[in-house]
């Protein structure tokens, strides 16, 4: 199966920076598996940004591929 994405995120209405984190990066196309992921940033919170990253990163680039979608969410959330 092919795949095609895209993504976007936005700062919202109250904040000048934008602490959200996506996985992958950058639009594009490519075979499967793959793994899509989204961390909402902690707004107003010191290193909301951090928190989100850590979040991607450990859910999708940290995990196994036999990890399921909730062990994922778990990894992320633990980190």
């Amino acid at each position: 199966m092919n795949y095609i994405w895209a993504s976007a995120t936005h700062a919202g209405l109250v904040r000048e920076g934008n602490e959200d984190a996506v996985s992958p990066e950058s639009d594009g196309t490519g075979p499967g598996p793959l793994v899509i992921a989204v961390a909402d940033g902690m707004g107003g919170h010191v290193a909301g940004e951090v928190a989100s990253r850590i979040a991607i990163e450990a859910a999708v680039d940290g995990a196994t591929p036999a990890m399921d979608a909730v062990a994922r969410v778990e990894a992320g959330n633990d980190a």
